[in-house]
């Protein structure tokens, strides 16, 4: 199990850094690619919207998980 300061210590490491700006990078240009497809392109594919959509909040919950969040999703692998 792991406590909130190695948590912070591993959120500050230059490369879970990189990693979350690329994730969020990653989010940002499935909302761009939705804009451009739909509004510039006139395409109003639900499929597209729904796979952006939900490529842009995995990666923006990626790129913001708290501690707390791990330690909730983890809860039940946590217990004896």
């Amino acid at each position: 199990m792991i406590d909130k300061d190695l948590f912070e210590e591993w959120l500050a490491n230059p490369v879970t850094e990189t990693v979350f700006a690329a994730l969020s990078k990653l989010a940002e240009r499935s909302k761009a690619k939705w804009i451009e497809s739909s509004w510039a392109g006139g395409l109003c594919d639900p499929l597209l919207l729904a796979d952006l959509r939900a490529r842009h909040e995995t990666a923006k919950d990626l790129s913001e998980i708290t501690f707390e969040e791990v330690m909730e999703w983890t809860q039940d692998e946590q217990k004896p």
